[in-house]
């Protein structure tokens, strides 16, 4: 088998294969592919490059990010370093964006990709990736985690290749590049984790309306998701899909030791699909994924892992407070449908949170909605255009968080010149709440201590009293953000 490491010194890559005991090439949790690997007597820093060749093809290349010295009488002077591939450059850039309700996935991920020169991007799919179903604001975060946002949400595969070749796929199982069963293992292990392998989903939308149950095999694991403001049909029918692949990746996994020749005369990479044929271990002609390649330069077999990867505790609780990680990107929602928030049933957990106080601050160049005979200035400040003698402009905060429970209080800074400026606080209804006649120089009001359900989704019994001639009824509430409408 021909597999070289290779560090490059200078503008020379340096062969290191007769250092190396031991090389894996695995996907990470956090969507970045990794190298780790171990050599002897060998020299090397953090942010050094390397690569890897096998049968004289470039299958990663990235920077050392880690490096662990040891040293021993039996082994002597070892050097275990792990490397991450060159997407993680997009990590040193810290963003601010909007997007428009309607952004496809794929647009979003080149214009990301535009921050670093030379980037391929021409195996990154726009045309027909899912839609942002509400404007989605960014701000002070790493394109790279935007970007693996993004891939999590629509079930794409997110890789940077040798050479700056962006890839940006879905993960969908194509072809085979091998038939695995025991004439060429060695040794197979199979987990099965129950409590995850979700096998049916089912949507619940608008008046407790089933909009999509898909399931596979049995399907007598189900997870149920309600979303009180999801009405299209088509649309829970993509989120529930998203959701049993990521079950099923989150499930199960396999770890193939395999012989040597075999892997030699197959086409196995990373990422690719290979159809497990074992009944034994209770797999019948399934695809799966490959996340792990364990080299041995010295040993007669490789050492696979496929089928998917562990969840990571980030992963459960970013979805029990922030919502259903496959609702942000789909088709164009009805209007009904942008304030949707999702629990599922499995994720309705208790945990303890320290208070926080979170501050919204809109920096020049101010980000502004609804605008009419208004301009940014030189200083990235909003003012009225030429000639116009008023004007307006809304700022609209609404927080998804189902811990966030109201405002405490909203400042601004205001030029009057020869002229007034006027500022409402109005709820997602355009009803006033607050109203400042004089809103010149820096100003400050305080919001009124509504009851903690507002901002949250919840329904409550109206009391009406007994001499109504109305009935008690269930009255729905959803999320209630409010805005800030100045007027020039």
């Amino acid at each position: 088998m021909s597999l070289k490491l290779e560090v490059q010194k200078g503008n020379v890559w340096i062969d290191c294969s007769p250092k190396l005991t031991y090389l894996s090439h695995k996907i990470r949790g956090d969507l970045l592919e990794s190298l780790e690997f171990t050599l002897i007597d060998e020299a090397l820093s953090p942010n050094d490059r390397v690569r890897y060749r096998f049968n004289d093809v470039v299958k990663f290349e990235g920077f050392v990010v880690s490096v662990r010295k040891s040293l021993s009488r039996s082994a002597g002077f070892q050097l275990s370093c792990r490397a991450v591939s060159e997407l993680i450059i997009f990590d040193r850039h810290v963003v601010y964006r909007e997007y428009a309700m309607g952004t496809r996935a794929g647009t979003i991920i080149k214009d990301l990709a535009s921050l670093e020169s030379r980037v391929d991007v021409t195996n990154v799919d726009e045309a027909a990736t899912p839609q942002l179903t509400a404007p989605w604001t960014i701000q002070n975060e790493s394109a790279l985690k935007v970007m693996q946002s993004v891939a999590r949400g629509t079930n794409y595969w997110l890789r940077m290749c040798p050479g700056r070749m962006l890839f940006f796929k879905p993960k969908s199982t194509g072809t085979p590049a091998a038939t695995i069963d025991n004439s060429s293992t060695i040794s197979a292990e199979y987990l099965e984790d129950r409590w995850r392998l979700k096998n049916r989903v089912i949507y619940v939308g608008a008046d407790g309306q089933i909009l999509a149950d898909v399931s596979e095999g049995a399907g007598d694991l189900p997870v149920v998701v309600h979303d009180p403001f999801l009405t299209s049909a088509s649309e829970a029918q993509r989120r529930a899909n998203i959701r049993l692949a990521l079950n099923r990746e989150y499930g199960r996994k396999l770890k193939l030791v395999l012989r040597r020749d075999f892997v030699e005369r197959s086409s196995i990479d990373l990422f690719s699909t290979v159809a497990v044929n074992m009944p034994t271990l209770g797999l019948s002609n399934v695809n799966m994924y490959v996340v792990s390649i364990d080299y041995q330069p010295a040993a007669p077999f490789v050492t696979l892992e496929v089928g998917g990867r562990l969840e990571l505790f980030e992963d459960y609780i970013s979805e029990v407070i922030s919502g259903d990680i496959a609702a942000r990107f789909g088709g164009v929602s009805a209007i009904p449908e942008l304030a949707s928030t999702v629990f599922t049933i499995e994720e309705n957990v208790r945990y303890l949170r320290d208070v926080r106080y979170p501050t919204y601050i809109n920096k020049p160049p101010l980000s502004i909605h609804q605008g009419a005979n208004v301009t940014h200035g030189a200083n990235g400040e909003i003012a009225l255009i030429s000639g116009a003698t008023s004007g307006h402009f809304v700022v609209s905060v609404a927080p998804t968080a189902p811990s966030f429970t109201s405002f405490i209080s909203c400042e601004w800074i205001a030029e009057k010149g020869q002229g007034t400026i006027s500022f409402n606080l109005l709820n997602t209804e355009d009803e006033n709440i607050i109203s400042v006649v004089d809103a010149a120089d820096t100003k400050k009001v305080i919001f009124p201590r509504w009851p903690r359900a507002i901002n949250g989704l919840s329904e409550f019994t109206a009391r009406i009293p007994a001499w109504s001639r109305y009935a008690w009824r269930i009255i729905p509430m959803g999320i209630i953000g409010r805005c800030v409408k100045l007027e020039l």
